[in-house]
């Protein structure tokens, strides 16, 4: 939170001998905290032409709580089956803040709030009631004492649900003062928590309302019960001094909406009530929770998703709100801030103050914005640029810095590289089925061509769309406007434009005989201010990875391309790929930049006793034989059976160094998103992209959008990676990823090992996402330092130098964003025939919710609301390119050290590659894996495929810790539960499906390890 105080003396009430009288200091000196309840989702949206849908009353809910909203009331349930549903996605994302449903005394109503707030972490039921004479007569038709009834109805019936209960007297203000006494006694008596007093139509003085909240807190019974609060209406623009009042009356809540947003006039304006309180805190004596640096970018959002712009003179968050133009206040400015600023535009949001250059501007303005631009002028020069200024000023409503630079340099200096205009076409759309369009040539700052066309609400909306396009910069216009600033037949006409990107306003200004050639190149205007500042809008990871590996753009027509850093390839999506390459005559292309691994097809069974392999099918054997064939022929890396390197392939890859942040990485395999958890842009692909790379080395690929997935807190300690990830799918489903690339972020992500993160990111293609990504940091840094492929010595330097870069910006943009709580995450199991049908392993089985369900309940020989713990396991896997490496060896023999694994079964632990077969049989693990009655077998991705040999019969259940559970994926007839390497350890030593919780709470203890903490019990796999 914001709490800076402006860096000079403001007169205070409590130190200014004119304070007004009757407002000593010492009536405000017990306010404390008081409690902001936005409104903005309710009746905020209630506004006329400011309806939003379900997605982005989401986004708007999750930046209310990271603005630090107490309370955020987030719709009217009873109104539509569409709102509940709204309401619902809300309460399953959003934290950190009270979620309150509004509701009418009246039973229908409260169930549909009881319905929609369901689950909720921290909720409040709002129920009212018109309490005026006026609403009672010709509204409600009741009498004083059938008000008082229902008042009490409904503030009852919500607190048999809900411990935090709001009544709200509607149309307070203009009700008799000894009725509303009586109405809020009653509410306190039923249970209510907080009493609202609105100013419905906006219709008091703030000398009234703080009389009524001084007045009520005296006379209500049992007031110091419940907390009142204030909700003040904007009619005669009284809302903000009004609820102000009401703080100095007692209220300790107040009810306001971003913007002031709201039916008619509107609300009490949050930013401008947070700012009162926050710069004149010591008259006050008020604090709220509210990140005041936050106020604009919120505004802002709000703004883009209602399409209601703010108007500019707005206190606070309006463009002119630390905006200054005449000279007197520039100057002042100049020397002191304090003269005409009673606050610090960071403080609420804003990146500075801004001096708008006009014809009320004086010499020194003009001086210090040409020295900011990099003009310092002597002062005879300065004169003459002056007096060209004034002329100029009073021709333009403002003069923008490309007009200063033409005044000082002249129009014959030399162009700055960057976004050119070649050509521009745009039609109106009059009549039915018409659209105004507009298509753009233009030439980038690299010298390419782009060509774009666009439809919009008009032809100037049309070519800003294009624009946008051609340039691939998504600028959100604020305002746009047209004058004239010369006269005759040839008048010119000036466009100006005021857009967002990424949060930061920039103004742009463009002048032709064209109104369109005008408004384009007040556009590019813009967008070339941007290329000089260096491209300096924040980007996220994925943004940077992937414009530094571009090589040809995204058009309609055609894909981006991308350079690849590292190929990785493996016997079995290859074949057809170098037949290809045979067929037309092509090598590969950057043969050091590819390598090959054995590990799909591979057995893991002991070499026969004549040294050969015991490969499950003559093809498995073909496919080895085949790339040892293509990868001699071409000069390509392989890590063959005698290879201290060979296993799987992304376990190979981070192992040996070969995978680094910043590269570009892909393979022909699903799971190389799991290369992400360096900050490598990794992406599966298909055979014809396999032949693709290996000729080209590029990509063909479209650009995919962004997910931002947070996780913050704590892992329990049974808790590992794998139940995170499983928790997330489950979260967002399968395809909640599709079409994005995820960055894993927050304290919880950061705390993982690398072997964690690759675990996470790996995955994300089970969400349906494109890849996983996770910014690198020391943890990465350590991981790779002293790897065989890695950099080595000072270049190792150089190289985490620029690896340090590789984050998202500070305000960077994502499409989408999901917050989850690490403390929510549970051991979580698959239950059916996909990854997102998961649960924790201690709750029972969810009830179908459509017929995949249960098709898939079927399948598994399940039944909803039965308990998945205690159903009987024939076959333990431990291994796969998720699960295979050190971490998870050592969580499994943690668990088997002193135990036997269940009679009943079969138990297969499968190192991901030779180096951490070596690595584990040096630490004992192969020994306590042995010795509990397991399988130690040869390195390959085994079971996971069920390709090699490594089966799971028909009707069995197996506890694996691979990827994927689809039906017959282990085998035809088998039936997977995917699990951690703890569960599954736990699982194989009872024989049946066990909470891992549960079990090292010593419930099941073992002689070696009763009660031991789970990382001690890891511990113990190191002799």
């Amino acid at each position: 939170m914001s709490t800076h105080e402006p860096d000079v003396a403001i007169p205070d009430a409590a130190h200014d001998e004119h304070a007004p009288a009757g407002h000593a200091p010492a009536e405000h000196s017990s306010a404390g905290h008081v409690r902001i309840f936005d409104t903005s989702l309710r009746d905020g949206e209630q506004s006329p032409g400011c309806s939003m849908t379900a997605p982005q009353k989401l986004r708007f809910a999750h930046a209310l709580a990271d603005l630090g909203v107490d309370v955020i009331e987030v719709g009217f349930p009873a109104s539509s089956e569409a709102e509940v549903e709204a309401t619902r996605r809300i309460v399953r994302e959003v934290r950190g803040s009270t979620l309150a449903a509004l509701a009418r005394c009246h039973p229908g109503d409260i169930q549909a709030g009881v319905r929609a707030l369901e689950g909720a972490e921290d909720a409040r039921m709002h129920v009212f009631l018109s309490t005026s004479p006026l609403h009672r007569e010709h509204k409600l038709g009741l009498k004083k004492e059938q008000v008082i009834e229902r008042a009490v109805m409904g503030v009852e019936m919500a607190r048999r649900y809900f411990d935090d209960v709001e009544f709200s007297a509607e149309d307070a203000l203009r009700t008799e003062p000894e009725f509303l006494v009586e109405v809020c006694s009653a509410a306190i008596a039923a249970g209510a928590t907080t009493l609202n007093i609105p100013d419905t139509v906006g219709y008091t003085t703030p000398a009234e309302i703080r009389s009524l909240f001084e007045y009520l807190r005296a006379h209500v019974r049992d007031a110091d019960r419940a907390v009142f609060s204030a909700h003040c209406h904007n009619d005669l623009g009284l809302a903000v001094a009004n609820s102000l009042a009401a703080i100095e009356g007692g209220a300790r809540q107040v009810e306001c909406t971003i913007n002031g947003i709201g039916e008619r006039a509107g609300n009490c304006a949050l930013e401008e009530l947070v700012m009162a309180l926050n710069v004149r805190r010591s008259y006050f004596n008020a604090t709220t929770r509210i990140d005041t640096r936050r106020l604009v970018p919120t505004s802002r959002l709000l703004s883009r998703i209602t399409g209601m712009q703010v108007q500019r003179n707005k206190a606070i968050v309006g463009q002119n709100a630390f905006a200054h133009e005449s000279g007197i206040h520039q100057h002042g400015m100049l020397k002191h801030r304090g003269t005409y600023e009673i606050m610090h535009p960071q403080d609420v949001g804003w990146e500075q103050s801004q001096m708008v250059m006009g014809r009320h501007s004086g010499r020194a303005a003009l001086s210090d914005r040409l020295q900011t631009l990099g003009l310092a002028l002597d002062d005879t020069r300065l004169n003459e640029v002056f007096e060209a200024f004034k002329v100029l000023a009073g021709k333009k409503r403002e003069v923008f810095d490309a007009d200063l630079e033409t005044l000082v340099l002249g129009t014959d200096a030399p162009v700055r590289r960057g976004f050119r205009l070649l050509r521009v076409h745009a039609s109106t759309g009059v009549g039915e089925g018409m659209l105004p369009t507009a298509s753009v040539r233009l030439a980038r700052p690299c010298g390419a061509v782009a060509e774009e066309a666009a439809v919009g609400d008009g032809p100037v909306h049309a070519l800003f769309a294009a624009l946008s396009r051609a340039a691939d910069l998504p600028l959100e216009i604020d305002s746009f406007q047209i004058s004239s600033i010369t006269a005759g037949d040839d008048a010119q006409g000036q466009a100006s434009v005021v857009a967002t990107l990424y949060g930061v306003e920039h103004t742009g200004s463009g002048t032709s005989t064209d109104i369109l050639e005008a408004s384009a190149l007040a556009w590019l205007d813009i967008a070339n201010r941007i290329h000089r500042a260096g491209s300096s809008a924040p980007r996220t990871l994925f943004d940077k990875l992937w414009d530094g590996h571009l090589v040809g753009p995204e058009s309609e027509a055609s894909p981006a391309v991308l350079y690849i850093d590292l190929h990785l390839i493996h016997e079995v999506t290859t074949p057809q790929a170098f037949t290809e390459l045979d067929a037309r005559g092509l090598k590969v292309r950057r043969p050091e930049l590819t390598k090959g691994t054995l590990d799909h097809s591979t057995p893991t069974l002991p070499r026969n006793a004549d040294g050969s392999l015991p490969y499950a099918t003559p093809e498995a054997e073909n496919q080895v034989a085949t790339l040892r064939d293509n990868a001699a022929r071409h000069g390509i890396e392989l890590f063959d059976f005698d290879s201290d390197h060979r296993g799987i392939v992304h376990v190979i890859g981070p192992e040996l160094g070969l995978t680094q942040p910043g590269m570009t990485v892909v393979c022909g395999d699903s799971h190389t998103a799991t290369h992400g958890a360096f900050g490598a842009l990794a992406f599966g692909i298909g055979t014809s992209e396999v032949g693709h790379v290996l000729a080209t080395q590029c990509l063909l690929q479209r650009k995919p959008r962004t997910l931002a997935i947070t996780i913050d807190g704590q892992l329990g300690p049974s808790v590992t990676a794998k139940d995170l990830i499983m928790h997330v799918i489950g979260v967002i489903g399968v395809n909640g990823g599709t079409g994005h690339v995820i960055e894993y972020r927050g304290s919880a992500i950061q705390a993982l090992s690398m072997d964690e993160r690759m675990t996470v990111c790996n995955m994300s293609i089970e969400a349906g996402a494109r890849a996983g990504l996770i910014a690198p940091d020391e943890t990465t840094f350590a991981f790779l330092r002293g790897k065989p492929r890695a950099p080595q010595g000072e270049a190792f330097k150089q190289a985490v130098a620029r690896w340090r870069q590789l984050r998202s910006d500070e305000g960077a943009r994502f499409d989408r964003e999901v917050r989850i709580d690490a403390a929510d995450i549970r051991p979580t199991v698959t239950w059916g025939t996909h990854p997102g049908q998961v649960t924790a392993i201690d709750m029972p089985l969810p009830p179908p919710g459509n017929d995949d369900d249960s098709k898939a309940l079927a399948y598994m020989g399940f039944a909803g609301g039965q308990p998945l713990a205690g159903q009987p396991v024939d076959v333990v896997f431990i291994g796969s390119c998720t699960n295979s490496r050190l971490d998870d060896l050592r969580q499994a023999a943690g668990i088997l050290r002193g135990r036997k694994v269940h009679p009943r079964v079969r138990m297969l632990v499968v190192p991901g590659s030779v180096q951490i077969k070596r690595e584990a049989e040096a630490e004992g693990i192969d020994r306590i894996i042995l010795d509990a009655g397991a399988e130690w077998r040869e390195p390959g991705c085994s079971m996971c495929i069920a390709m090699n040999g490594d089966l799971v019969a028909p009707g069995q259940l197996a506890v694996s810790t691979s990827n994927r559970n689809f039906e017959g994926r282990q085998g035809q007839g088998a039936r997977t539960v995917l699990a951690s390497p703890l569960t599954a350890a736990v699982c194989a030593v009872r024989g049946e499906i066990t909470d891992p919780e549960a079990f090292l709470r010593g419930q099941h203890p073992s002689p070696a390890a009763a009660n031991a903490p789970l990382r001690n019990v890891v511990a113990e796999a190191t002799p």
